[in-house]
């Protein structure tokens, strides 16, 4: 008994462990950090050829230039950084950790004219961040190693420009999975050092959409107003919708909404809104419904894709009886038939209806 009881208890601990395990990883990974990379740190000189750096914890890797020299080249002196130079192909910054994106805070740089460094020029890097749906952003920053140093920006003796970010621009604030980094023909040499960047877990997308549930009315059209909600906006997204019937009937009982694409910016609003026409009529009849289903999602998934339209009929049966026989019990109206119990019957004779017309029911005492 003893040595069962110790087993089921290391069998109950491990299992206590690994959930823990578990727990600290999915918490880890949702953690967010902040943290600066100068590159004094990496073991990789001079590469040209793709390689990884990390911080805190988070890896990149890159195909830009790593330089470890004894020339204090760098931000506040230092002597390693990264660089690209020519203007032919753009160079890439790709974060590495799982489910994880990051934006740049601020970064410090340099640009030259001529592909070896030499020239000090005021010019613009050409940044494109990939963002986590796949959609892509292009920023433009200047660098001014020469001329007048915009307020907030300080210039070192080496003409390395501190205190750059993207305020102002497509990538202020925006998170992605990767960066790259290109020259222009007058600018031919860049070099980044000391970026501040923050990273976040990255949240899949999710689009739903709304039922709406209203009265049809007796004339003219209505507008049943459909909410098509994504779950983030820290990239560019888009769905499509489209309406098909169920019990109404598309032209009759409502205007068909054709396939329409509803797109979302990178920032912009959670929600937004479809309209489909339902026809208004005297008509009695059940309740009508119709869908509309969301597909083609784009930098995102489906969570809920298809909205119900209940279309309420709120039109009233009257009954006069002038066209029902005399002393019945059953009557029908507008397809719905009626059976009178008791003494109450139906009379059409005379003129003992409303407005003197010959239909009515009565019943006599019992």
């Amino acid at each position: 008994m003893k040595i069962i009881f110790t087993k089921l208890l290391i069998k109950t601990l491990k299992k206590q462990l690994a959930f823990c395990i578990v727990l600290l990883i999915s918490v880890n990974a949702l953690a967010q950090v902040t943290a600066t990379e100068d590159f004094e740190n990496e073991a990789t000189a001079n590469a040209t050829t793709s390689h990884i750096f990390s911080e805190s914890g988070i890896s990149f890797s890159t195909d830009l230039t790593f330089q470890k020299f004894v020339t204090t080249f760098g931000y506040n002196n230092s002597t390693s950084y990264i660089q690209v130079n020519g203007n032919t192909v753009a160079k890439t910054i790709t974060i590495q950790n799982a489910s994880t994106s990051f934006k740049i805070n601020s970064f410090a740089g340099y640009v030259a004219t001529q592909t070896n460094g030499n020239g000090a020029t005021n010019g613009a890097i050409t940044f494109v961040g990939t963002l986590v749906g796949g959609s892509t952003v292009t920023a433009t920053v200047n660098v001014a190693s020469t001329g007048v140093v915009p307020g907030g920006q300080t210039r070192e003796a080496n003409m390395m420009v501190n205190g750059l970010n993207f305020a102002g621009t497509p990538l202020d604030g925006v998170y992605m999975t990767s960066l790259s980094v290109s020259t222009s023909a007058t600018v031919q040499y860049a070099q980044l050092d000391h970026i501040s960047f923050t990273t976040q877990a990255v949240v899949t997308n999710q689009f739903s959409i709304s039922d709406v549930s209203q009265n049809e009315g007796n004339s003219s059209t209505s507008n049943f107003t459909f909410t098509v909600t994504r779950s983030n906006n820290t990239a560019a997204s888009s769905v499509q919708v489209q309406s098909s019937n169920g019990t109404a009937t598309s032209g009759s009982d409502y205007t068909a909404f054709p396939p329409t694409t509803v797109s979302f910016t990178v920032g912009g609003a959670l929600t937004q809104t479809v309209n489909v026409v339902v026809n208004g009529d005297v008509s009695v009849e059940p309740n009508e419904t119709f869908t509309m289903t969301l597909s083609n999602p784009s930098g995102g998934v489906l969570l809920d894709a298809t909205g119900t339209g209940t279309i309420i009929d709120d039109d009233a049966i009257n009954e006069p009886f002038d066209d029902e026989t005399h002393q019945t019990s059953t009557f029908t109206q507008s397809g719905n038939a009626f059976q009178t119990t008791g003494k109450l019957l139906v009379k059409n004779a005379g003129n003992f209806g409303q407005g003197g017309t010959s239909g009515y029911a009565s019943s006599t005492e019992p």
